[in-house]
């Protein structure tokens, strides 16, 4: 058991990782130079990182979960989604003409819908790129993620 930061107690339990070599060497020139260990820089870099990252809901979980059982090519076909070309038209319109004038409520369903889809893509197209990045493709040139 630990005490953090505020005196209070919290349960903590020991895991091991495997990283790759350059990023150990990183982390160890870190330590050094706060005067710190390994696992303290690695322990406040997680805790502070994964506060940023806000809960998405449960089925999106699920299926960022899922992503990294998911074959490269398969992977290669979510990092390239896109909207179809009606539904980017229907979002440009929608978001023009909220701007002109207040959207019914049928069109402000529509907007929602494209909107919360579209969140969806791009969550699981940038975790998508980043499984494959992990994987030793090369993802420096943004265009590669462009829709084929």
């Amino acid at each position: 058991m630990r005490l953090d930061q505020e005196g209070l107690s919290e349960m903590s339990v020991r895991i091991t990782i495997d990283l790759p070599e350059a990023l150990i060497e990183r982390l160890e020139s870190a330590a050094q130079s706060q005067r710190r260990s390994v696992a303290d820089v690695v322990r406040e870099f997680v805790i502070d990182n994964w506060k940023l990252r806000p809960r998405l809901p449960d089925d999106v979980e699920a299926e960022l979960a899922a992503l990294p059982s998911l074959s490269d090519e398969t992977l290669w076909l979510l990092a390239c989604n896109t909207l179809t070309t009606e539904e980017q038209q229907h979002l440009s319109y929608l978001n023009r003409e909220a701007k002109e004038r207040a959207l019914t409520e049928e069109e402000n369903k529509q907007l929602d819908a494209l909107l919360d889809k579209y969140d969806r893509m791009m969550v699981r197209r940038a975790q998508a790129a980043l499984i494959l990045k992990n994987r030793g493709h090369d993802l420096s040139d943004p265009s590669v993620l462009r829709a084929q």
